[in-house]
């Protein structure tokens, strides 16, 4: 409806998102990480707040899949056609993502 089209961000009030990027550079998950590689294993571990937080606060495009030169940002039909093509280990990583993608945006009230 109306209401997904409402920025992530209004999932975090200003202090959480504060202690939450905290908490995770100290886990040393952000910092020298690839955002995308990130992004599709936070997918794969259930990790809907952090996806939400690498889409929204570090810009990583929901919308990508890793090809074997990792990290091409691609639209969804292209990335679906593409990952068809190439030996991808994180092609079910990648469709997990697009789901949770969808299920957290459709969320994001």
């Amino acid at each position: 409806g109306k209401q997904a089209k409402r920025s992530l961000s209004t999932t975090f009030t200003e202090r959480e998102e504060q202690l939450y990027a905290e908490e995770k550079e100290a886990q040393g998950l952000l910092g020298g990480y690839d955002p995308v590689y990130h992004l599709l294993h936070s997918a794969a571990a259930g990790d809907l707040r952090m996806c939400r937080y690498l889409v929204e606060k570090i810009g990583v495009d929901p919308c990508c899949a890793l090809t074997s030169d990792r990290g091409l940002f691609l639209s969804h039909e292209t990335a679906l056609s593409v990952t068809e093509r190439f030996e991808n280990p994180h092609v079910t990583d990648y469709f997990r993502l697009w789901e949770l993608y969808k299920m957290t945006s459709s969320k994001a009230a």
